[in-house]
């Protein structure tokens, strides 16, 4: 117990600074994400219907390396699903599979 209460001042030093260290982190990494969106959802959806007509099945948003990702569901008129991947960052398609 001693020993504890030695060490108090410290502990609960390192633990604001750890607190303070986690708030500016995420802070940052939310600024990160919001400057890279150059395209809301509903460009996204419009980008990816003017590559592959059809209708939207589902729409997701994605986060990856501290990127927005939009996925889109679109059954063509084959009645073939085709998943979009667009960029928020450059409003480009950036991948496309198609479901079976």
């Amino acid at each position: 117990m001693e020993k504890l209460l030695r060490y108090k001042k410290q502990v609960v030093i390192l633990a604001v600074l750890l607190i303070v260290l986690i708030v500016f982190s995420g802070i940052y990494i939310l600024n990160t994400t919001l400057n890279n969106i150059n395209c809301s959802k509903s460009e996204a959806h419009m980008i990816a219907l003017n590559h592959f007509p059809g209708s939207i099945i589902s729409s997701e948003i994605e986060y990856d390396n501290l990127e927005i990702i939009y996925e889109i569901a679109i059954r063509d008129q084959n009645l073939e699903v085709i998943d979009v991947e667009v960029s928020a960052k450059t409003s480009e398609i950036i991948g496309y599979e198609y479901k079976e």
